[in-house]
């Protein structure tokens, strides 16, 4: 990825959001920190190798809402539901 870009990539973003303990470590090898699909606040103790993010889908229009009682609200009830959406058979 250096050669072709010119620079060494510092982030990494696992595929479909997944990765066992093995993918993580290795990932942990080459790159600065890496994301999750987790929607959630990244917090300081995190796991750099598995620090959680919030996609632009689930972001409103103003990001500072985010930062409110209501925005933490909005991303939990986001976040049950796309735990419930990965249960349901497809």
């Amino acid at each position: 990825m250096e050669a072709h870009l010119g620079f060494r990539p510092t982030s990494f973003c696992y595929p479909y959001g997944e990765a066992d303990a093995a993918v993580r470590r290795t990932a942990g090898e080459f790159f600065d920190w890496a994301c999750c699909s987790d929607l959630a606040y990244t917090r300081p103790d995190a796991d750099r190798c598995w620090l959680p993010r919030i996609d632009a889908y689930y972001a409103p229009a103003n990001l500072a809402t985010l930062l409110t009682p209501a925005g933490r609200l909005y991303l939990a009830a986001r976040g049950i539901l796309r735990g419930v959406n990965r249960w349901l058979p497809r």
